[in-house]
């Protein structure tokens, strides 16, 4: 599919500049127990100081059910989109490719893609699908023939140029070495954790969502995985209900936009007691804590 045509969906798809904002008397309401819940914990804001943060919440409260609404149909974005072949795997029942793709996913960045920049969406799934041609580099063929990987990202270095990364993962490298480490790296998480996608993934599992996040979290040691990488890949499994995991924390240690967000509602604390105070407050406020995360983040831009 042509690339304005896969953009045109993607902008009808991600409203995310068109979206309308609250409705002041919404934004004073949340600026209102905002303040009750810091309140509680000990601190004292006036609404007007947490308006914008109050804004912030709602238009991440926005932009994510729109994100749960396309992942909800990826396939209406077409096979340039990685969402579309995650889900055909995920349809057909094959947990190892499923996750595979995921982890592609969430290495080019594609839960922070711009849906208005092509080369952002589209990355993931140029890459699995061997740049257009007759090469598709699944699970098995990766993890079969790491070598032979490696060998086809050399020939075909001055093309991996094009490849772009989301806005969470923009300081990564497209060049051939930079991603055979990467993409080897997580083989050889899994190797180490059971051999194959679905049982590395599985074997910290827990009944409680929050708690199997948390250890997915912890284990995910893959090179380049850093903080946030390792948030938004497992925050697109829960998403798109691959796994039953949910975010029970704001993972403050290690961030950069949200501990400065915090710092700026808390003032210069821990990022442990930071992390904890967000925790209680998403949770106080009944808002997802990934949004929350989010909001934090944009807040303190």
């Amino acid at each position: 599919m042509p690339s304005t045509q896969v953009l045109a969906r993607a902008s009808k798809c991600f409203p995310l500049i068109e979206v309308s904002l609250e409705k002041p008397h919404e934004v004073r309401t949340l600026s209102g127990r905002i303040v009750e819940v810091l309140a509680s914990q000990g601190f004292r804001r006036r609404e007007r100081q947490v308006a914008k943060l109050a804004r912030n919440i709602r238009r991440s409260t926005k932009i994510n059910r729109n994100w749960l609404r396309v992942l909800g149909n990826p396939e209406i974005l077409g096979k340039a989109d990685i969402l579309s072949w995650i889900s055909m795997a995920h349809k057909s029942g094959d947990r190892d490719e499923t996750l595979w793709r995921v982890f592609l996913a969430g290495h080019f960045g594609r839960p922070s893609a711009n849906p208005k920049k092509a080369s952002q969406v589209q990355s993931a799934s140029r890459l699995f699908c061997g740049l257009g041609k007759s090469r598709t580099w699944t699970w098995k063929r990766v993890s079969l023939d790491l070598r032979g990987f490696k060998d086809w990202l050399t020939e075909n270095g001055s093309s991996l140029r094009e490849l772009r990364f989301g806005n969470h993962r923009k300081y990564e490298s497209n060049k051939p070495q930079a991603l055979y480490e990467v993409i080897a790296s997580f083989v050889s998480w899994v190797r180490k954790n059971g051999g194959t996608p679905s049982r590395a993934f599985a074997a910290r599992s827990s009944k409680d969502p929050e708690e199997w996040f948390d250890s997915l979290y912890r284990s995910l040691e893959v090179h380049r995985f850093g903080r946030t990488a390792r948030f938004d890949t497992l925050c697109l499994l829960a998403d798109m209900r691959i796994l039953p995991v949910k975010p029970g924390s704001c993972y403050i240690p290690g961030a950069t936009g949200p501990l400065r967000g915090a710092r700026k509602l808390w003032g210069k604390r821990s990022p442990s007691e930071l992390n904890l105070l967000a925790e209680q407050a998403a949770k106080s406020l009944q808002v997802p804590v990934d949004v929350f995360e989010d909001a934090l983040c944009n807040w303190q831009k």
